[in-house]
């Protein structure tokens, strides 16, 4: 009889439970062989408005320091929308009136990987594009965030896994906006069957 099932484990990244509204349920990796360890989440099969949020990690809060933060996608549809968020409130919603903070936008519809200064209301100020094809696959996207003296550019890097990300847009001009990094996750709109996860931060 084993001990421990460490393959049923998952990696500790933060010590708080997410926030989530519209519905997600867990999503074994069918994908890739990587990752290997995060834990996947797919929304649920509705029109619900649908995102997740928790506590952002130390290592990502600290507006002084560069920074990096990864998580990977896998739309359901080729024109499907998410949006990975930085923000400083745990409601998580582009729409929402008072969400201000910075997004890396999947946009499946107009072919194309965003970073977003996201204003609020559904306001979004584009830093940095990617022109992508956009496909129902798992890749891994990268935004950093480098501290240069008063001066914070951002990076965008894409990939199939975490030793083959490429950089692909950036750097953007400066931009200091904001610097309440409380929380992250996920806006899914109100697509389903969007799958993303394995979301890490580094300064």
């Amino acid at each position: 009889m084993p001990k421990s099932v460490y393959s049923l484990r998952q990696w500790a990244k933060n010590t708080s439970g997410w926030v989530v509204s519209g519905g997600f349920h867990t999503c074994l990796n069918q994908y890739r062989a990587v990752p290997k360890m995060p834990l996947l989440f797919e929304g649920d099969l509705n029109v619900s408005p649908k995102f997740m949020s928790q506590p952002t990690p130390a290592p990502g809060q600290n507006p002084n320091i560069s920074t990096q933060w990864d998580f990977w996608f896998k739309l359901s549809a080729a024109t499907d929308v998410i949006y990975f968020i930085i923000g400083n409130q745990p409601t998580l919603q582009i729409a929402h009136a008072d969400i201000r903070g910075y997004a890396i936008q999947i946009d499946g519809t107009n072919s194309r990987i965003d970073i977003e200064r996201v204003t609020g209301g559904g306001g979004l100020t584009n830093l940095i594009t990617y022109a992508w094809t956009p496909d129902t696959d798992l890749h891994m996207v990268r935004m950093t965030r480098e501290v240069s003296g008063a001066n914070r550019f951002f990076r965008l890097y894409y990939g199939n896994n975490i030793t083959a990300l490429t950089l692909v847009a950036g750097p953007s001009a400066t931009d200091t906006t904001y610097t309440n990094f409380s929380n992250w996750g996920t806006d899914h709109l109100t697509h389903d069957r969007c799958v993303w996860g394995g979301e890490m931060c580094q300064s």
